[in-house]
Formats: C-alpha cells, sequence, structure tokens
C-alpha cells in the first residue's frame, strides 16, 4: 500500500515593500539595526548586484537550517524579505529569531504576521516510492526541464512561475548530502507558491496547494495498457512514457481533445498528492495555528 509519509510547510519567504516616506524611514531603520548586528557578529552580512543580506545559522532540530533578511528594492522602492523554514527550527532556535524580529521591526513578530505578504512558500510531500517508479504530469504547465531526470530531479514550471515543482530522489540526496542511508524508498514532491499575495495569517485560503499535479506509479501504467479498447492516444502515451520519454513532454504533443481522452483515463489512477477538503483544510490550519502561536505569542 502507497503511503503519503509526510505533508509539510517547508521554506517560506515574506516580503514588505516600503513605497511611503514615513515607510522609508521605517526600512531604513531595519537596515541600520542589521548592520549593528552585523558589526556585533550576531548576523552575517552578504551582498550582491540586486540585495544585501543579513543571515543566521541555526542547528535546527536535525540538521543545520538558518534564517535571513533581504534589503533590495522594487520598481525603485524599498523592500525587506524574510526567509526561514519553520518545521527546522528547534525552540531555542525559535526563541532567537523572534527576538531578532522584536529587536528589527517596530512591532516585532506581531507586525511580521500582519503586514508582510508571502512571496515564495513551499509545499513538501514525501512518498515511499522510488524516483524510476513515479511518472508525474501537470497538464496545466508547458515548461518541463529533465536534464537532472537520470540524476534523479525532475522539474516542471517556470521558475518564477506562480507554481512550479521539483520532484526527486530524496533518498539519494540524503546519503550524497547527509550520509543518512534510508532503508526504504523516498520520493520528494515539493511545490512551490509564488507572490501569493497572502499573509501568514490567511494560509487557510490555500485551497488547493499542490494544483492539478498528476503522479502515477508505472506499474498502473502497465496494467492500463493492457485493457481491451484503449483510445489511441493513450496507449500512445504508455508507450512513450515506458519507453523513457518524459510524461509532460508526450502529453503537450497532444491537442486538446486527445488530451482530455487521456487524462479520464489516468485520473483514476493518480496517488492524490491533495488529500480531500475536509483533510486539507484541517492540516493546513494546523499549520496556521502553530505560526500564529509563535509569532503572536511572542514578547
Amino acid at each position: 500500500m502507497i503511503t503519503i509519509k509526510i505533508r509539510r510547510l517547508d521554506q517560506v519567504s515574506l516580503v514588505r515593500r516600503y513605497p511611503s516616506i514615513k515607510a522609508w524611514e521605517e526600512f531604513c531603520q531595519t537596515l541600520g539595526v542589521a548592520k549593528d548586528s552585523a558589526a556585533n557578529s550576531d548576523l552575517q552580512k552578504f551582498k550582491n548586484e540586486y540585495a544585501t543580506t543579513f543571515a543566521k545559522s541555526y542547528l535546527g532540530k536535525q540538521w543545520g537550517t538558518g534564517v535571513s533578511f533581504d534589503f533590495f528594492s522594487v520598481q525603485k522602492k524599498p523592500a525587506i524579505a524574510i526567509n526561514v523554514t519553520p518545521f527546522k527550527l528547534s525552540d531555542d532556535d525559535w526563541a532567537d529569531f523572534l527576538a531578532l524580529l522584536t529587536t528589527m521591526f517596530p512591532f516585532g513578530p506581531k507586525q511580521v504576521w500582519k503586514e508582510f505578504k508571502l512571496s515564495r512558500l513551499e509545499v513538501a510531500v514525501d512518498v515511499k516510492l522510488p524516483f524510476s517508479e513515479l511518472i508525474c504530469l501537470a497538464p496545466r504547465l508547458t515548461i518541463i526541464n529533465q536534464n537532472y531526470q537520470k540524476k534523479g530531479t525532475l522539474y516542471l514550471g517556470h521558475e518564477f512561475g506562480r507554481r512550479s515543482y521539483c520532484i526527486y530522489d530524496k533518498r539519494k540526496q540524503l546519503a550524497e548530502t547527509k550520509g543518512v542511508h534510508l532503508e526504504h524508498d523516498l520520493t520528494r514532491i515539493e511545490v512551490t507558491l509564488r507572490q501569493t499575495g497572502k499573509t501568514l495569517g490567511q494560509l487557510d485560503e490555500f485551497s488547493s496547494p499542490v494544483g492539478n499535479l498528476l503522479v502515477l506509479r508505472k506499474s498502473s501504467l502497465v496494467a492500463l495498457q493492457k485493457e481491451d479498447a484503449l483510445p489511441v492516444e493513450v496507449g500512445e502515451f504508455i508507450s512513450s512514457v515506458l519507453s523513457g520519454c518524459p510524461a509532460q513532454q508526450v502529453y503537450l504533443g497532444f491537442d486538446s481533445p486527445s488530451r482530455k481522452r487521456l487524462m479520464k483515463h489516468l485520473r483514476p489512477l493518480g496517488l492524490g498528492m491533495n488529500p480531500r477538503p475536509p483533510e486539507w483544510i484541517e492540516w493546513i490550519a494546523k499549520q496556521r495555528l502553530a505560526l500564529e502561536q509563535r509569532f503572536l505569542g511572542a514578547g
């Protein structure tokens, strides 16, 4: 039986713009605090063509993690981005991070909760199946990058689009980067949402973060192939995919009516990346509540 091991909120980027003169003064004040923290070695300062970044590393719950503050401009107006992976922070890390927010912003964590918008949000889904066994298809996306597929990674969607996917061999990645050797197969599906226009307090409004991504097992296609009277496009799709062609590429090669007939046969075989509405509502509500307790319970 296939089980989805974990659903969780992964990386989060929060952005606030400072368009007015009063806001500009607040931006400069916050930048000054960040510079002072860097001078005191509490934060590390990095600079590139587009932003000045102040970062801090933490030991994290299991592996190292960190937070960062980017100071940059959007249409010649100043902006600040906060980047964090909430689930990786230990209780001590959270205490320090929230103390940083209290120092840097006039109204501390509460201001971040209410005024900063989610510019980037990752939802991670782990599936106990080998990467090579999965067939992934996102019907509304026209961009696919399979250059890294042989190494165990597939990208769907534009890297700066509203929604994109990164599907990769998590078991292999852990072994190569962390020296952790799992006793079972594991594929991670990361969905990145960008420029949502929502605050952390509006997480409940993400009704379908994984979108219409369809994930199938190759074995399901093999079984489907044995059925009688399959539409031509279904047979062509299965043959092409089983011979090594990326599912997205094959799908995009069909006209609209053929795609509809194909999806009619494929959807019932999907692993169910998006849970049923009540289950999702309960899950996302728990994520929001956990973050709300951190941000609004501080100070």
